[in-house]
């Protein structure tokens, strides 16, 4: 006989659901906000030509690890989620996906950088070429986003959304003010210094918050980037 699914509603589940869910979509939703919003900035105080050098310099510095990192995030979750993250297993696993993405992702950033004004001449042509120094800076960032990304999926893995949405929306409201300020100091390279300093923060703090909850040493967490 066909299995009859009786339809049911429990208020405790529903509030575990959104303890989980809702701070879950507001991170995401901060760094939506953040990267659109600067963008919006940077248009705003320098104009649409200097907008279009910013986001295509942004858009090439993370065509190297985009597919690479999405590809271990979709394995690290569900291996992670519900799991004691101060088990030996937990803090192996932590340590390795540091590695791998590191190894996978950091050699194309640095050989990016190093061939960037190649890269947009070749790729995009000479029309594209102010866009060389903001490549090479953005690189640097996005060698810390590959790992970043996989350190916010552990913390949701682990439960932690609510400490996740903190951090992103700190990190939100920060790059604005940042943006602005570097505009006025130092036009779209300045707004990209500033957004690095931020991006370089916030690191820190993902990865500070992995390391308390997993117990793993901070020379230990150094030694797997090399």
């Amino acid at each position: 006989t066909p299995r009859r699914v009786r339809w049911g509603f429990c208020i405790s589940r529903l509030r575990g659901l959104l303890r989980f869910g809702l701070p879950l979509s507001g991170g995401l939703a901060a760094t939506q906000w953040e990267a659109g919003v600067s963008a919006a900035l940077i248009g705003a105080g320098r104009g649409p030509v200097v907008l279009g050098y910013y986001r295509k310099a942004r858009a090439s510095s993370t065509m190297a690890i985009r597919h690479l990192v999405w590809s271990v995030t979709d394995v690290l979750f569900p291996c992670m989620a519900g799991r004691d993250p101060r088990s030996p297993e937990m803090r192996e696993g932590f340590l390795k996906v540091v590695r791998t993405v590191t190894l996978l992702t950091w050699p194309a950033c640095v050989g990016l950088a190093a061939v960037a004004d190649l890269f947009m001449v070749g790729v995009y042509g000479g029309k594209w070429l102010p866009a060389v120094a903001l490549l090479r800076l953005l690189c640097v960032l996005a060698m810390l986003f590959a790992v970043q990304h996989q350190l916010r999926t552990m913390l949701w893995a682990f439960g932690r959304t609510a400490q996740v949405m903190r951090i992103s929306v700190v990190a939100m409201v920060v790059s604005w003010v940042g943006v602005w300020v570097g505009i006025q100091a130092g036009g779209v390279f300045g707004a990209t210094v500033a957004l690095a300093v931020v991006g370089g923060a916030q690191f820190a703090a993902f990865s500070g918050c992995v390391l308390r909850m997993t117990g793993v040493a901070m020379r230990a967490y150094l030694l797997a980037f090399l």
